[in-house]
């Protein structure tokens, strides 16, 4: 990420780089998700709904990173819930 920001700043107009986690969903994916949402929380601090909407749709990405899944064929998106 650091060296993509540092092209991107180099571009005229600079540019945003924006960055997101994609996590297979499978069982063991989702036990990391379950037994970590505060840390997954603080380090993907990004909507991850907003996320997979930018993702799908080309709607402007957000600012913060993020997490979402991808099922296991990577063909479909969708937002982690991190339970609080």
């Amino acid at each position: 990420m650091a060296e993509a920001r540092d092209v991107a700043a180099a571009t005229d107009p600079p540019r945003r780089v924006a960055g997101c986690w994609v996590l297979v969903d499978n069982a063991a994916n989702r036990e990391i998700v379950r037994r970590y949402p505060a840390i997954l929380r603080s380090r993907f601090p990004g909507s991850s709904a907003g996320w997979v909407r930018a993702l799908t749709s080309g709607a402007p990405p957000p600012i913060a990173p993020g997490v979402l899944w991808a099922n296991i064929r990577g063909t479909r998106l969708a937002a982690v819930h991190l339970r609080t």
